[in-house]
C-alpha cells in the first residue's frame, strides 16, 4: 500500500478555476473560496475513481515493500509527467542505473526487504480530457448548488462519463 501527499499546482487550479466558474456561469469573485474547495473535492473524486491525477501535481508517494526477483514495481498514480527523486531507505537512487519509469510504473532494481521506497514526482493532465473534466463540473455544480450529502440510489452521469477509465489498462 502506498501512502501519497498530492499538491495540485497553483497555475493550473486557477486555469480550471476560471473554467469552472464558466461552467457555472458565475461572473462575480465572491464565491470563489467555496468554488476552489469544491472544485478541489471534484477533481480528487474523478481522480480516486479512475485512479488518476487530474490537475498538474506535486505527488510524494511512500510505501514499504519487499523486492520480487530482484526488483521493486510500483504502479504510480499518472499520468506520470517526470520524476524528481526516489530513494530507498533515505538513500537516493540514480535513474537509468538504480531505478526507471516505464509510463506510470517506478521499476527499482536490487534485492530489499521491507525496503521504505520514496518517490516525489509530476504527474496530471496538461489538458484534461473533455469527458473528465465534464463529470468534474457536474460533481462540483452538484456540490455548490446541492450541499446535501445524500444516499446515491442511481448511477450519476458523471460516473457514465468516466466509466471507460476505470478498467483500460492504463500504462501512459
Amino acid at each position: 500500500m502506498m501512502d501519497e501527499t498530492i499538491l495540485a499546482n497553483n497555475g493550473a487550479l486557477d486555469q480550471l478555476m476560471a473554467k469552472f466558474k464558466n461552467h457555472l456561469r458565475l461572473t462575480s469573485d465572491d464565491a470563489d473560496a467555496d468554488l476552489r474547495d469544491k472544485l478541489l473535492s471534484a477533481l480528487t473524486s474523478v481522480g480516486h475513481d479512475i485512479h488518476r491525477i487530474l490537475p498538474m501535481s506535486t505527488v510524494k508517494a511512500t510505501a514499504i515493500v519487499d523486492s520480487v526477483g530482484g526488483r521493486i514495481v510500483l504502479k504510480l498514480r499518472g499520468p506520470v509527467c517526470s520524476v524528481a527523486s526516489v530513494s530507498v531507505n533515505g538513500a537516493a537512487i540514480k535513474e537509468g542505473e538504480d531505478y526507471k519509469v516505464i509510463g506510470n510504473t517506478l521499476q527499482i532494481s536490487g534485492d530489499y526487504k521491507e525496503a521504505t521506497v520514496e518517490v516525489q514526482y509530476q504527474a496530471g493532465y496538461e489538458t484534461i480530457p473533455a469527458d473528465m473534466w465534464e463529470a468534474v463540473c457536474l460533481r462540483g455544480a452538484g456540490a455548490y448548488s446541492n450541499p446535501l450529502d445524500t444516499v446515491q440510489e442511481r448511477q450519476r452521469a458523471s460516473d457514465a462519463l468516466i466509466r471507460p477509465y476505470r478498467f483500460k489498462n492504463w500504462i501512459s
